[in-house]
């Protein structure tokens, strides 16, 4: 063997050498960082303070993203993602049908983790209540649903009879 191969298997040695070590270092890196969290516990309450275009964050399975500076960049437009904050938006996320990849850059916008925690509210207390014209529809009082069939009746009959019996016609015999 030359010097210079000497020379260049020693090199590619010390090369391997510091790529192990480099990975190695790195790895490590990887186990402290799992180890120690860095993520703060966010409530709803102040989740709901961020809801302008300024300063925006929404709550998707379990964890707050702070999607400010994304608001131009959406593709949906920067309202669809107003229009989700102050509360749970994961099933809001999961309805549209988001790409992997959409879904792997929402992790670099974390802040910290949902109070909540990771499941998604299946309805809000507020959208279970009837509104008042649904439970006027759904009355249980039966009087109230007969009115509901027969006052548009009434009120046709009396739009056919109630001219005839006020203006009657002259007849001349």
């Amino acid at each position: 063997m030359t010097d210079v191969d000497s020379d260049l298997g020693q090199e590619m040695r010390e090369k391997a050498a510091g790529l192990r070590a480099k990975e190695a270092q790195e790895k490590t890196q990887g186990v402290v960082a799992k180890a120690v969290p860095t993520s703060r516990l966010i409530s709803l309450e102040e989740c709901k303070q961020h809801v302008r275009e300024e300063d925006c964050w929404l709550v998707i399975h379990g964890k707050v993203h702070d999607v400010t500076q994304f608001l131009d960049e959406h593709p949906g437009g920067f309202d669809i993602l107003i229009s989700s904050t102050g509360k749970d938006a994961s099933e809001d996320f999961d309805e549209i049908g988001h790409s992997k990849a959409a879904k792997d850059m929402l992790a670099k916008y974390i802040i910290g983790d949902y109070e909540g925690g990771d499941a998604a509210p299946s309805k809000p207390a507020q959208a279970l209540k009837a509104t008042p014209a649904q439970s006027q529809t759904q009355s249980p009082n039966p009087l109230v649903k007969v009115f509901q069939i027969f006052l548009p009746v009434l009120v046709i009959l009396a739009a056919i009879y109630l001219p005839r019996i006020l203006f009657p016609s002259k007849q001349s015999s």
